[in-house]
């Protein structure tokens, strides 16, 4: 498992989230789903004593049918994120998550309800 599926792993024990988990893309049968999306970002590595510090950039994408459930779950993912440091992830330590701008009403349409997203950036050590 990497890194992004150890965090994934980390949220679905420690929030309510009652959506099924997709990665890079939303299931087309799915109408309640949340996506991670892993995008390349920075993605410089320091060494860091004996272990190396990876930096990257990951998305999140939450979408329902009840815009009011979609705001919720990505409130709910957005306060959990805003600053979360110094945590284990399975075999991922995490040195730092940071969702500085929130999260954001990205679209609403008959087909695929709401849609909103959060984009984060990671510090951690595998």
């Amino acid at each position: 498992m990497g890194w992004l599926e150890n965090l994934v792993d980390h949220l679905k024990t420690s929030l309510s989230l009652t959506s099924d988990i997709f990665f890079e893309t939303f299931d087309s049968t799915a109408p309640d789903c949340i996506c991670f999306i892993h995008h390349p970002g920075i993605g410089n590595e320091q060494e860091a004593g004996t272990n190396t510090l990876h930096k990257a950039e990951f998305g999140i994408r939450i979408r329902n049918q009840d815009m009011e459930t979609a705001e919720n779950q990505a409130k709910t993912l957005s306060d959990y994120l805003k600053l979360k440091s110094s945590f284990w992830a399975d075999t991922t330590w995490f040195k730092r998550i940071t969702n500085d701008n929130g999260f954001y009403h990205a679209s609403t349409d008959a087909i695929n309800g709401t849609i909103y997203s959060l984009n984060c950036y990671a510090e951690y050590e595998e």
